[in-house]
């Protein structure tokens, strides 16, 4: 999978970039907690790998389990 792990989100030249650059172009913030107690209620929800989440007059945000994630990426980056 192509994607480049930045420690504390600090590229090379000092600027910020998020924890993981995935395919060059986007970046994804890590959030990762000991024993998951904040991450229960949406843990329930995720259901089958895909999780929507809309606020009122807000883009929607979605929430992936990793294999779906790495599936979608896999089958994004296959070449024609």
């Amino acid at each position: 999978m192509a994607g480049k792990r930045h420690l504390f989100g600090v590229d090379a030249d000092g600027s910020f970039t998020g924890d993981i650059r995935i395919a060059g172009r986007y970046t994804a913030e890590v959030k990762a907690r000991s024993n998951g107690q904040r991450f229960r209620m949406l843990e329930a929800w995720l259901g089958r790998g895909l999780l929507i989440l809309k606020r009122d007059r807000r883009s929607p945000t979605m929430v992936m389990d990793f294999h779906a994630y790495a599936r979608l990426l896999r089958s994004a980056l296959r070449k024609p």
